[in-house]
């Protein structure tokens, strides 16, 4: 049975995650101005692109499906992001697995 558009637009929105994660990885391995020869780009700028890939793909879903996301920084949000990253990292360090 063929996919709705909808169902399209989420599989690449899956897609963008998965190609983050694996950037974000590549990165963690070789740092961020490491460059791969035969793309010729930095880590950092490959990262860079998928994330942008991500954000478009979800502005196509808000325009095309009311996805209800307008990109716009909540900074409320931001620092309570920021103080729960630096509370675990600060616990991984007491456990002896961050520097």
């Amino acid at each position: 049975m063929p996919q709705t558009e909808l169902q399209y637009l989420l599989g690449k929105l899956a897609e963008e995650a998965g190609e983050i994660a694996q950037m974000v990885n590549k990165t963690k391995d070789f740092g961020f101005d490491e460059i791969y020869p035969p793309i010729g780009v930095s880590n950092r700028e490959r990262l860079h692109t998928e994330i942008n890939d991500l954000i478009d793909n979800i502005r196509i879903l808000n325009s095309r499906y009311d996805f209800g996301y307008d990109f716009s920084e909540n900074p409320r949000r931001t620092t309570m992001k920021t103080v729960k990253v630096d509370k675990y990292y600060a616990y991984s360090k007491a456990l002896g697995l961050a520097e």
